[in-house]
């Protein structure tokens, strides 16, 4: 009798379960990823300009900012549909009325961010009023000093 009963909990509990779980219809609710979620808003989200700064891997030298005067008036536009990316800035050869418009792409699980089809950035932070991302690289000084560092991009919310 105890093996009658042993036999019986070994095959039908799993059995049992299966048939009750798969029973089950409820419809998951489909969110977009938390970084797709904070890059555009509900459907488009600007970001504006802030700095662009080299982070040296040598503790003891400065980061060094590089922003060309005309990113300050850059911006990145995200939008969800479709996932394009439109480009503003004033340092582009393009009429000033133009944009570059490209799409983007971005993993959760190792924080990187795409931007059309080049080698993708990590993203240093990413809230929702904030946006840093960047480059691993090596950076020449004078022609013979090489330093390695972070090569970081900073860009805030624009407020509508």
């Amino acid at each position: 009798m105890n093996k009658v009963i042993r036999y019986s909990l070994k095959y039908s509990l799993p059995l049992l379960l299966f048939v009750c779980l798969a029973g089950c219809s409820e419809e998951p609710e489909v969110t977009p990823a938390e970084y797709s979620r904070l890059l555009t808003g509900e459907t488009s989200k600007t970001w504006r300009y802030q700095s662009f700064e080299f982070i040296f891997d040598e503790e003891d030298i400065n980061p060094v900012n590089l922003t060309p005067p005309c990113l300050f008036s850059g911006s990145l536009v995200f939008s969800r549909q479709g996932r394009v990316l439109e480009i503003n800035d004033d340092c582009s050869p393009l009429d000033r009325n133009e944009n570059i418009g490209t799409f983007w792409a971005v993993n959760n699980a190792n924080a990187t961010l795409t931007i059309g089809g080049l080698e993708p950035y990590t993203i240093k932070q990413l809230t929702a009023n904030t946006l840093v991302f960047g480059f691993k690289t090596p950076v020449t000084f004078n022609s013979i000093n090489t330093q390695t560092g972070f090569a970081q991009f900073t860009f805030k919310v624009q407020a509508q």
